[in-house]
């Protein structure tokens, strides 16, 4: 009977020890159901609130290009010849919006306006390196891919994109800049799109 009994307390320890295991991986099981449960309602309030900006986005970029149209349709003199619009009204519109860039149908007033930006860089100590024409096609490119990027002014949108090219030389680490700026996934996906390591 002693051995009999000598023998169950190992079998009851272990039965207890079962029992605690098992408890415990069932609170570890519905704490990560939990935080499987509130990462989804936060990536949901997430994507409802980006759906919410591009919505507002897209109603403001409806009010801008209206209001473009208005002040950049030519408009007859009092002399009957077309009303061309002024460099400097371009500029002042560029502050604000970039919507005048989508207007310019010439090569060479965007280079001009893209000379100006790089030279404005440069007088506030900051380099950028690939010429003019470079980010002409680029920023043609990528507004034609994602036109709301022109409703920034367009001294951001060209910061942004020579952010993005490695060719805004302000002192900062290059790879730190765009990696707050589009988070990690959009880092890797930048330097893909770079073809860099």
């Amino acid at each position: 009977m002693k051995k009999m009994f000598l023998l169950m307390i190992p079998c009851l320890f272990i039965t207890r020890l079962a029992w605690a295991s098992a408890g415990q991986a069932i609170q570890q099981q519905r704490q990560m159901q939990e935080m499987a449960i509130q990462k989804a309602i936060a990536e949901q309030q997430i994507q409802q609130q980006i759906a919410a900006q591009q919505q507002i986005a897209a109603q403001q970029q409806i009010v801008v290009q209206e209001h473009i149209a208005l002040q950049t349709q030519p408009r007859p003199s009092p002399t009957g010849e077309e009303y061309i619009v002024s460099l400097k009204d371009v500029f002042k519109s560029l502050e604000t919006s970039s919507k005048a860039w989508a207007l310019m149908i010439d090569r060479d007033p965007k280079i001009l306006v893209v000379t100006e930006y790089i030279d404005y860089f440069k007088d506030n100590r900051i380099n950028i390196r690939k010429p003019a024409e470079y980010y002409v096609d680029l920023i043609d490119m990528m507004a034609e891919q994602d036109p709301v990027m022109l409703t920034n002014p367009f001294k951001n949108v060209f910061q942004l994109v020579s952010i993005l090219e490695y060719d805004f030389d302000n002192g900062q680490d290059k790879d730190k800049m765009i990696m707050n700026l589009l988070g990690r996934e959009g880092y890797l996906q930048n330097k893909k799109r770079l073809g860099l390591p």
